[in-house]
């Protein structure tokens, strides 16, 4: 299995923040956010390799953030960095876009968990993980935020009695239930290349719940549901709260 985080975009919702530094970069109690992150990944037995993807203005930043993991010998696996060429949010691949970006770059030809670089969970890794061995279906993680007003922000979801998805939809008006899918899917080996498909037919290349909207109506989607914490970096104060969240753990 290999990872993606996703840490194309420019965060232009925290500037000034996040004009000088990616927000995936940014201190949460005194450490980069993208740590966390793959601190969590860090607990899937047969993880071959972390790739990150961001644009050409923080390529640099996280290359200087990964000699330094490297160098220190941190997590003992292959962390590469991908530049996407891009170079301001109006030109920019988008988050799908740079999904098959990273697969034509690196060839990847393997199962493919995808998370989000803004996203803090506590959920535990091996639980997702043998979830998605168990049923070696794609799998979206879920999470019921119990707020009807602020899931009109995020994608919805209803699952059938075995967490099959049955129906799903990005940035709905009006919410028939608070079950939200997260920024971390698990995509099998053989439904990577549907991201190329997914482009190809002219669908939305950035937010990525467009991709597991059609992507549940073209294969099987389940859905895992975790009640943890959970954090999605997407204002100033949201990143507020997660550090003093953190400082508090």
């Amino acid at each position: 299995m290999k990872a993606l985080i996703l840490a194309g975009g420019y965060a232009t919702r925290l500037y000034p923040i996040t004009k000088f530094i990616p927000k995936p970069l940014l201190l949460i109690n005194g450490k980069p956010m993208i740590e966390f992150i793959v601190d969590k990944l860090m607990q899937i037995d047969n993880l071959d390799e972390i790739i990150i993807v961001t644009n050409a203005k923080f390529y640099n930043h996280f290359r200087l953030w990964q000699e330094r993991i490297t160098n220190a010998n941190i997590y003992g696996i292959r962390i590469t960095v991908i530049n996407d060429l891009t170079t301001a949010d109006g030109t920019k691949r988008g988050a799908i876009g740079d999904m098959q970006y990273v697969v034509d770059q690196c060839k990847v030809d393997d199962d493919l968990i995808i998370v989000g670089g803004d996203n803090l969970f506590e959920f535990a890794m091996p639980d997702l993980i043998s979830y998605f061995n168990e049923r070696k279906k794609n799998i979206v993680v879920l999470h019921d935020i119990h707020d009807k007003e602020a899931v009109k922000r995020f994608s919805i979801v209803e699952l059938n009695h075995e967490n099959k998805l049955i129906n799903f939809e990005e940035k709905p008006k009006d919410p028939r239930t608070t079950l939200i899918a997260i920024c971390c899917y698990i995509l099998k080996k053989e439904t990577v290349p549907r991201i190329k498909e997914y482009l190809e037919k002219g669908n939305n290349p950035d937010t990525p719940g467009y991709l597991i909207e059609w992507l549940y109506e073209n294969d099987e989607v389940y859905g895992y549901v975790f009640s943890e914490s959970w954090y999605d970096i997407g204002n100033i104060e949201q990143f507020e709260e997660a550090n003093l969240k953190y400082a508090n753990l």
